[in-house]
């Protein structure tokens, strides 16, 4: 694995390239903007070849973190985007899984972070390859939470097929209920449409839960806002915000790459929860999505919540995962870190099951 002072010219050319032919691709994973010395610490590459061309790249991000918020630190390396671009079969993902051992086994790594590990995926099988191999330890979910997606038909107007017509009125209800309270739905794709967007997130976000909960970190777009410039220029920007007599009462931040189309950030405005913004803004969007430029897919990274349920076609189930070196401090670490993020799962289902998780889960909201 190489750092990014290593790319040579011919390199850039072949990932975006990779980028450009990747039928799930992520903008944020594009050379011009990762070898971007603005995006942050320098990245380390993961190439494998064949002979005649580059057959898969990955991007880590090293970094300094102390996994349990306080104690000791260590050094990790994070999957940018959760991607292995290009061949993402099992032959290559037990190349690069075999990589990460290496670099594990050399003591200048002590773990491996995956935020969006998925269940039974060729890179899931080959880490776990490796814990078992003894190489390294891979701590991962027992039961992942579900990630959902739509794939949306040849004709794509055919996906409202799926809902029952009392659903759709229903849907339909809701929008002309704003509508009448002086809604507007503005989409925002273009380097021009910047300034109003990151205007309009700005006066919003501070009203919405994940402010609340983590600051401006929990804020993808204004934390990186070098990022989203660069992704507007690309011309893979595809975002919406639903306004209510001229604020903003919900966003959504998305990118759109080779039919490809992946909710980056939502929020909302938690004191008009009874208008149902979100629902709405989701319902308008996905109009949107279908009538104009459509993809064949439609991402909603992860993270189990109803309005995905509704709107989706399909789900897999994927989560967070640690490759751990066999070392006695990184192994406790992580141990402790895995066990109460099993416990906050676990707690979770038990809501879920006894059916009062959505309830509990506004209270933590309002909190």
């Amino acid at each position: 694995m190489k750092t990014c002072t290593e790319i040579a010219a011919g390199l850039r050319s072949e990932w975006l390239d990779l980028l450009e032919r990747d039928s799930m691709g992520d903008p944020r994973l594009h050379p011009g903007w990762i070898l971007d010395p603005a995006s942050g610490p320098r990245p380390v590459i993961y190439t494998e070849r064949n002979r005649t061309r580059l057959r898969s790249l990955a991007v880590l991000r090293p970094e300094r973190t102390r996994p349990l918020g306080t104690g000791p630190s260590l050094v990790s390396y994070t999957l940018v985007c959760d991607r292995l671009m290009g061949d993402g079969g099992p032959e290559s993902c037990t190349a690069f899984a075999g990589a990460l051992a290496r670099s594990l086994a050399s003591g200048a790594v002590d773990y491996i972070q995956f935020n969006d590990l998925e269940q039974g995926s060729p890179l899931w099988d080959a880490l776990h390859a490796i814990d078992r191999e003894h190489g390294a330890t891979l701590h991962c979910h027992r039961t992942p939470p579900a990630r959902w997606w739509v794939d949306l038909p040849a004709q794509p107007e055919r996906y409202w097929a799926k809902f029952s017509s009392k659903t759709r009125g229903s849907l339909r209800y809701r929008v002309r209920k704003l509508q009448k309270l002086g809604s507007e739905f503005l989409a925002y794709t273009s380097p021009q449409d910047m300034p109003a967007l990151t205007a309009a997130i700005t006066t919003l976000y501070p009203s919405t839960w994940q402010h609340r909960r983590h600051g401006l970190a929990g804020s993808p777009y204004l934390s990186e806002p070098g990022l989203w410039e660069f992704v507007a220029n690309l011309g893979a920007l595809r975002s919406y915000v639903l306004w209510l007599q001229g604020r903003p009462l919900a966003y959504v931040v998305g990118t759109q790459w080779n039919h490809h189309f992946i909710t980056i950030e939502t929020g909302y405005d938690t004191a008009h929860r009874e208008l149902g913004a979100g629902t709405v803004l989701t319902y308008l969007m996905l109009e949107d999505l279908i009538a104009r430029r459509s993809p064949h897919v439609v991402d909603w990274g992860f993270g189990d919540y109803d309005y995905k349920r509704v709107f989706s076609t399909r789900s897999t189930h994927s989560g967070r995962a640690l490759l751990v070196a066999r070392r006695l401090r990184p192994q406790c670490v992580a141990r402790l870190a895995f066990t109460a993020l099993e416990a906050r799962l676990l707690l979770s289902a038990v809501l879920k099951r006894i059916g009062i998780f959505q309830q509990v889960k506004r209270l933590y909201h309002k909190a």
